[in-house]
């Protein structure tokens, strides 16, 4: 009998099996001349969208040019991922027949932002990137860490507040995308869905980290941590940059209601912005986070600090265009 899903070794599905782009279990894996394996349709997308933008062909791990886009069958990988397969059905039916479908431990439906979730905000039409490496994301939230009061549904795709903060401390209520939204520089964005409200002061604060969910959990000092290394708007309306404090940026998320969309984007150029039903609340050009071969990939957190008590992420977000 196979392992149950929720008892597979996340780190090794992780780092073995899932493609670094599309953070889904490789059907056709395949080598880039760095040494780096990653689903055939991912790379290949991940190549064409530099050539479109005129851009050298560069890994997607590492940031650095690559002499050439020869791609490389990745044979071992594909009987290790395959044996996987055959001894845990559960997994394998999941998957189907489709390369992109995902693991069934990370409990995540596909996107389907290019026929659902539209323009009804005034974004511009996702058809024309539907063969994108962007729409191949799926996205949940991590399951640690996240604070006390955070409770996990849908897949553990919304997070609802489940009590209120004795210590009025923030970290009680933040939870932490468990997929990097930035991989080397390029234009990410992950947005939220407010759910639910109450009556209240305050709302969110929400912005990025460069550090994995995974070893932020071991952080004796998270909240001093998160100062020193993330990004982040804060719930009065301050922008939070590393070492240089924080600074007022004119945007408070106390109006925040059931139904609006809330994104945040790391552009090329820096900034840290934010937006909600598509307009631009905020553009943190002192933010200087870091682009091109010095960047990281980059996750979103977002804590339930006021009024706001219940989000979800929004599946497909990273196809948007936001200027």
């Amino acid at each position: 009998m196979g392992t149950p899903a929720d008892d597979l070794d996340d780190d090794l599905l992780l780092d073995g099996m899932l493609c670094p782009i599309s953070q889904l279990i490789m059907r056709d894996p395949v080598c880039t001349v760095d040494g780096h394996s990653y689903e055939r349709s991912a790379i290949e997308a991940w190549f064409r969208n530099q050539e479109v933008a005129g851009l050298r062909h560069s890994s997607p791990m590492t940031g650095e040019t690559l002499p050439t886009s020869t791609l490389i069958p990745n044979i071992t990988l594909k009987r290790v991922i395959d044996d996987f397969l055959d001894k845990t059905p559960e997994v394998a039916q999941q998957l189907g027949t489709a390369a992109s479908a995902p693991p069934l431990y990370m409990h995540n439906a596909l996107s389907s932002a290019v026929s659902g979730h539209r323009t009804s905000v005034g974004y511009p039409d996702l058809a024309r990137q539907s063969n994108s490496l962007y729409d191949m994301r799926s996205l949940s939230f991590a399951e640690e860490p996240r604070g006390k009061l955070i409770e996990l549904e849908d897949h553990k795709k919304t997070a609802r507040k489940c009590g209120i903060s004795v210590l009025n401390d923030w970290l009680e209520s933040i939870v932490f995308c468990s997929f990097p939204l930035s991989i080397n520089g390029y234009n990410r964005s992950v947005e939220y869905e407010i759910k639910k409200t109450v009556t209240g002061w305050g709302g969110i604060h929400i912005g990025v980290t460069p550090d994995d969910p995974k070893i932020l959990v071991k952080s004796s000092n998270l909240n001093t941590h998160l100062e020193e290394h993330s990004w982040w708007v804060d719930s009065d309306g301050w922008l939070h940059v590393p070492d240089e404090g924080a600074s007022l940026c004119g945007w408070t998320s106390g109006d925040l209601k059931a139904g609006d969309l809330v994104a945040i984007t790391c552009p090329e150029d820096g900034t840290l912005c934010v937006y909600v039903n598509g307009r631009r609340k905020v553009q943190g050009r002192e933010a200087r986070i870091p682009s091109g071969k010095r960047s990281k990939p980059l996750y979103g957190f977002i804590a339930l600090t006021g009024n706001v008590t219940e989000v979800a992420l929004v599946e497909g977000s990273l196809a948007r265009d936001y200027h």
